[in-house]
């Protein structure tokens, strides 16, 4: 211990820098140097026996790099014969080289180094748990020249572990790689000629040292390494190129007269060797659309001269532009900014003007430069077109036409929805804000409620809610009439701007934006009454304030039929709803409201919509003789089920294999009507069993008659994951994991739903996280309605490599604000696969082990 640290000593006073020494035992190399030798070579083991390095300028520029590995070989006697230590000093010019980055030669970690993956030294691999210090450190040697200085040293090993080899005569190997980067290259017809030294200076020198310490540098041949770098004539041709090559304006309002743009001038792929002293070109444009506003010439790359005259000849640019640097790679010359003069309107002509590239002349100090074709450039102006006018319909929930009729049963109280609908609407009209006025009749309508509809908030343009400003306000007689006016508009995001995206579409959309519902007030035995539904002073806005024209909006028309005089006789009509979470539909607790049509089954036979698991269920039914309630009588309720949800049909439902049945009996109230509510069993073992299709059958006597009346409700979990994927299996880090998720719901109204995604690295770190705010609404009962969306993660650094796990979770909003699953997260044992009945694996990709 004692000698070897003052062997340590020894080499740090003697500012050398310590390190492992990484050789392989092996016969002595044949190339380029036998005996005791320490050089340089070009490439990294198994060396190829050059120990210089001719470039010529069509294969390297300014700024090219290359490595060279130091070699050393022991086959001669020296003192003990035993090597513990060494230093390597090399000096290189440095206005002609740049030292950028060393590595040690047993292990290389860089994927962009040639020996990348490879581990070399097979004597540190054959003798290992064994410890060594090592070291870098670079500076001045003089005025002109650097140096850098790796070395390495072994060091005692710890108790217990093996003693520490030594190199011992008849090693060879690799000491250390070292990356240079070139700074100038000759000018034409000549060539630089340099050296990489094996520097022996006054305090600081190439060392070699035994095992005690003592200096054997003189027992071994240095070889420095030449660096020969000739100009010869570039393979590769210039050539002159405009960025973006393309743009395109218009064709959808507002018009584009008026808008600047800028594009790029470039010399591409110019090779340092040229030497460019100076160029001259044309860029010639079309005037009639176009106009120059500016040109910004680089003169950091065009420091000596540099001009651009765009005012002597229309729809031409000359430049002029003189150097003294070194210019290579893709130079730029210039910005010119551009302003569009003008546009047709459609159906008249595009304008189209190509930038093109004239007169190019590249110089150096002695001839012409060559050049390739250029990358001209092309703009595009495309004629306004007149969009298409959107318009405000009326439609009625329970018909889905622009007209409702009523009766000829008794109707008066009864409720209905009318729909406000934006239809017809493209992107480009830019809507932000909408009003309007709905008449009505006040003696045979009331109006009960105005609701915002989903679709201006859907496109909300900030993360702070509301999304929106929503106004309805009842107006009596007046200019127009009884009405209801209604104001809604899109609020501005932080720095009061509607960045997008914005309503409509292309082709043009639809959109819900209110729903009113009104209470029947009057209904006559001998003629039919009707009321129009008429808008008035319909506004559109758009961003910047501006009217948005529209077309004849669709009334919507009312009608209450005469009360017929051919009684029905006795009828029991059985309807409900589930509260699920409070969403969808009204209910009360003590005296449940009618679930809306039709929704909760209403009419023989109804089907009544989505049951989700453990929520309250209300069944209601109404006891009439001739349209008139019948009062307390006492109606049985019979719930059976599950059936199986495949394959259903009303005539010939399959029991599944937890059928079972519940029986009821409740007695009408003043309205005729008799309730009853129930929670759905959510067992402690396979609860998914109970999931499946519901039949619900009410009796009553009514003087001596029963009659009945039958629903069917359907019980599962509010969506169901189907089928989670990616673009692609492997990923790098720093790339973005593109994931589908295909869903599915039979909810027939509207439920909100926020889709969470989590990776899970191979170590179960999660990494990356993304959400989805949607809804589900809409299904015909019976019937999935499929639905997907996409999202992307980011594969971060630090993420580990292996097989990644994707998890998918269905909310109806965050649990921080109350939110919960509406099914269990996909792959985490559910779904069912169809084919094998076994639970379906969670999605995986493979995130790769290196990317930098």
């Amino acid at each position: 211990m004692k000698y070897t640290s003052k062997l340590l000593a020894t080499l740090l006073t003697a500012l050398m820098l310590i390190g492992v020494f990484p050789v392989f035992a092996g016969p002595p190399p044949n190339v380029p140097h036998n005996g005791n030798a320490v050089w340089m070579e070009k490439t990294f083991i198994p060396h190829t026996g050059l120990d210089y390095a001719n470039f010529t300028t069509d294969e390297v520029t300014v700024g090219s790099k290359f490595n060279v590995t130091v070699f050393v070989n022991f086959t001669q006697d020296v003192s003990t014969n035993l090597i513990g230590a060494f230093q390597t000093v090399i000096v290189y010019r440095n206005d002609t080289l740049n030292f950028t980055r060393y590595g040690w030669t047993e292990k290389v970690t860089d994927p962009s180094s040639p020996s990348y993956g490879q581990a070399i030294s097979q004597w540190r691999k054959n003798c290992g748990g064994w410890k060594v210090t090592r070291a870098f450190s670079k500076g001045g040697w003089d005025a002109n020249h650097e140096y850098v200085l790796p070395g390495e040293s072994w060091a005692a090993p710890d108790i217990g572990e093996p003693a520490n080899p030594k190199m011992y005569k008849g090693s060879n190997g690799t000491l250390v790689w070292i990356e240079f980067e070139i700074l100038k290259l000759p000018g034409k017809g000549l060539e630089i000629n340099e050296l990489l030294e094996f520097g022996f200076g006054a305090t600081i020198k190439c060392k070699m040292l035994d095992d005690a310490g003592a200096d054997v540098s003189g027992s071994f041949n240095w070889y420095n390494f030449p660096v020969n770098i000739k100009w010869s004539m570039p393979s590769v041709l210039p050539y002159m190129a405009v960025t973006p090559t393309s743009r395109t304006y218009g064709p959808f309002p507002p018009s584009v007269v008026g808008t600047t743009f800028t594009e790029d001038i470039y010399i591409k792929e110019l090779s340092g060797a040229w030497g460019i002293v100076n160029a001259s070109f044309k860029l010639s444009f079309v005037t009639t659309f176009l106009g120059v506003l500016s040109v910004a010439l680089d003169i950091t790359n065009w420091n000596v001269a540099a001009t651009a005259d765009y005012t002597t000849t229309p729809g031409v640019i000359d430049f002029y532009v003189e150097t003294n640097k070194a210019l290579a790679g893709d130079v730029h010359v210039a910005t010119v900014t551009f302003n569009i003069t003008a546009q047709n309107t459609y159906p008249g002509s595009d304008f189209v003007s190509p930038l093109t590239f004239s007169d190019v002349v590249l110089k150096d100090h002695t001839l012409l430069i060559g050049t390739r074709a250029p990358l001209n450039g092309t703009i595009t102006v495309l004629a306004l077109m007149t969009l298409p006018l959107p318009y405000l319909e009326v439609k009625f929930v329970d018909t889905g036409t622009n007209e409702i009729v009523l009766g000829p049963e008794p109707v008066i109280g009864d409720t209905f929805k009318a729909e406000v609908w934006i239809k017809n609407l493209h992107f480009a009209w830019y809507l932000i804000g909408i009003q309007y006025r709905l008449t009505y009749c006040p003696s045979l309508l009331q109006v009960v409620s105005v609701i915002e509809g989903p679709y201006l908030p859907s496109h909300n343009q900030t993360n702070v809610p509301p999304p929106t400003w929503f106004s309805a306000i009842l107006l009596p007689d007046g200019t127009y009439g009884p009405h209801v006016l209604v104001g809604e508009l899109i609020l501005p995001n932080g720095t009061g701007q509607w960045p997008a995206p914005l309503p409509g579409a292309d082709p043009p959309e639809d959109g819900l934006i209110a729903t009113i519902t009104y209470k029947v007030l009057d209904q006559q035995c001998d003629r039919n009454l009707t009321c129009s539904l008429q808008f008035k002073q319909t506004k559109l806005i758009d961003v910047n304030g501006k009217k948005i024209p529209t077309t004849a909006p669709v009334n919507g028309t009312v009608k209450v039929l005469t009360i017929s005089m051919y009684w029905p006789g006795r009828l029991i009509d059985v309807y409900g709803g589930a509260v699920n979470r409070g969403y969808g539909v009204p209910y009360s607790h003590d005296t449940p409201s009618a679930f809306p049509a039709p929704y909760g089954g209403q009419g023989p036979e109804g089907n009544m919509d989505l049951v989700i698991p453990q929520s309250v269920v209300y069944l209601l039914a109404d006891v009439t003789y001739n349209y008139w309630p019948v009062q307390s009588k006492d109606v049985g309720f019979e719930i059976e089920g599950p059936y199986e949800q495949e394959g259903w049909n009303k005539t010939s439902p399959v029991p599944r294999r937890s059928w079972y049945v519940r029986k009821y009996a409740a007695r009408t109230n003043e309205t005729g009507t008799a309730w009853i509510k129930f929670q759905m069993p959510w067992p402690c073992e396979n609860p998914e069993d109970l999931f499946g299709k519901y039949k619900v059958t009410v009796t009553v006597d009514i003087c001596g008659v029963v009659v009945n009346d039958t629903l069917w409700f359907d019980y599962y979990y509010l969506v169901e994951i189907t089928k989670v994927t990616t673009n692609k299996y492997c990923y790098w880090h720093c790339e973005d994991v593109e994931i589908t998720i295909e869903f599915r719901s039979k909810a027939q109204q509207r439920y909100p739903l926020l889709l969470a995604v989590v990776i899970q690295d191979e170590l179960e770190t999660h990494f990356g996280y993304a959400y989805v705010e949607t809804y589900v609404a809409g299904a015909e009962f019976c019937h999935w309605k499929e639905y997907t969306e996409t999202v992307a993660i980011h594969v971060v650094k630090w993420a580990f490599a292996g097989v990644a796990k994707i998890f998918v979770s269905a909310f109806d909003m965050d649990p921080t604000v109350g939110g919960a699953p509406w099914c269990p997260t996909y792959g985490l044992g559910w779904p069912l696969d169809p084919q094998t009945g076994e639970p379906v694996p969670l999605p995986e990709i493979g995130i790769m082990p290196y990317s930098y």
